[in-house]
């Protein structure tokens, strides 16, 4: 994530292109969802609940 993050950041200032497809920030987005929804719950998350 932090890696993912810091790459976005250097594409904006030009500095490399994004290395990440737009289908892996859409999972990055799930795998987040899921992350704040087991914490809501108080629960695990399986990687099945992702998409």
């Amino acid at each position: 994530m932090i890696h993912n993050l810091k790459a976005f950041l250097e594409a904006v200032a030009g500095t490399t292109e994004h290395p990440f497809t737009s289908e892996h920030m859409v999972h990055n987005v799930e795998a987040l969802d899921a992350i704040a929804r087991a914490a809501e719950d108080r629960r695990s998350s399986e990687i099945a609940e992702l998409g």
